[in-house]
């Protein structure tokens, strides 16, 4: 006598000397004392010492609950066709050959197949809360298209599955295209303190991009007595090169072109200039908020002007000279195009 332990896996019956074990769905232990065990009608007679006995017992409550379970595990499958149209044996074999074992598995299915008439037979299928119909003449038609559309049903949640993990990690695209718009304050640009709006796109490609842009800073006046001075205004184009270590930081480093209108004050002298002046920019930016496309940028800025250009009023001299350095901080709203 011998303690024999398996497991159950199917929704089947196991039976064996003294003990009958309903599966249930769910791993089912089943431990009995076994003298001598039945497979397939053959009695076989376990030899040798207790240990190696337990093992070969185990081995061949296993090799019952694997190869026999599957078989006689029983779908609620039901077919109502006439005799000529097919069978429900002959419905799984189909299932089997299209979708595997799963396919034939399948629960909560119901074939029905009815004259419609002399000549036209009517073909329902339910599958689950699904109904789906169709009509023709010949009925091995409806039942083998009742195969294949019952087939696909089955594969299309697994395949849905299989599918959505690829979705979930389906490659973004490796370049993408922005416009943003934003604002803020600068100096040394214009005299004292000045606003400044700016429109950019940029192009961004993994670590590296691109950058254009055009700024205006209102003008702001300068003087240099009481009565003399210059207003001064600044328009600006910007190229750059983009480096983009993490997606919420960029590094921009590049050229501006900065475009210096004075006109005369008091506006009675009327006198006007204008003078163009490249400046190498290095930038900053920390992308605060994303929401889809959208996003809020915050960047400090800074440059050096190259040269250093400035204005006079004839017959009284210098009223205002760009300085060496200047530079500011914006907020930007922007949008990712693709």
């Amino acid at each position: 006598m011998a303690n024999v332990c398996g497991r159950a896996r199917n929704h089947s019956t196991i039976r064996g000397h003294g003990t009958e074990v309903a599966k249930t769905g769910f791993a089912v232990h089943l431990c009995q004392t076994v003298p001598r065990s039945t497979i397939a009608g053959r009695e076989t007679r376990f030899r040798g010492t207790p240990a190696r006995g337990l093992w070969l017992r185990c081995l061949a409550w296993w090799v019952v609950y694997a190869g026999f379970g599957p078989i006689s595990h029983a779908s609620a499958i039901a077919v109502a066709v006439p005799a000529n149209c097919g069978s429900e044996r002959e419905l799984r074999q189909g299932l089997s050959s299209l979708g595997g074992q799963a396919a034939a598995s399948a629960d909560s299915i119901r074939l029905e197949i009815t004259p419609q008439g002399d000549d036209e037979f009517e073909l329902q299928l339910d599958i689950g809360d699904e109904r789906r119909v169709l009509t023709d003449r010949d009925c091995r038609t409806l039942f083998r298209s009742a195969i294949v559309m019952l087939a696909s049903a089955l594969e299309a949640p697994a395949e849905r599955v299989a599918a959505e993990p690829n979705a979930a990690r389906a490659p973004e695209h490796s370049v993408h295209v922005s416009v943003a718009v934003g604002g803020g304050a600068v100096v040394g640009v214009v005299p004292k303190l000045g606003a400044r709006v700016d429109v950019q796109t940029s192009l961004e490609h993994r670590w590296f991009g691109a950058q254009l842009g055009l700024h205006w800073v209102a003008p702001r006046s300068e003087l240099a007595t009481s009565r003399l001075g210059a207003r001064v205004t600044d328009y600006g184009l910007r190229a750059a090169a983009l480096f983009v270590p993490w997606p919420w930081l960029r590094a921009v480093l590049g050229i501006e072109l900065n475009y210096l209108h004075a006109s005369s004050l008091p506006a009675a002298l009327d006198g006007s200039n204008a003078l163009l002046t490249p400046s190498a920019v290095a930038e900053t930016t920390l992308r605060v908020v994303r929401i889809g496309g959208a996003y809020l940028d915050v960047a400090l800025w800074g440059q050096w002007a190259l040269s250093r250009p400035q204005f006079e009023i004839e017959g009284f001299g210098s009223v205002y000279r760009l300085p060496r350095f200047a530079g500011g901080a914006l907020a930007r709203l922007g949008w990712t195009i693709f």
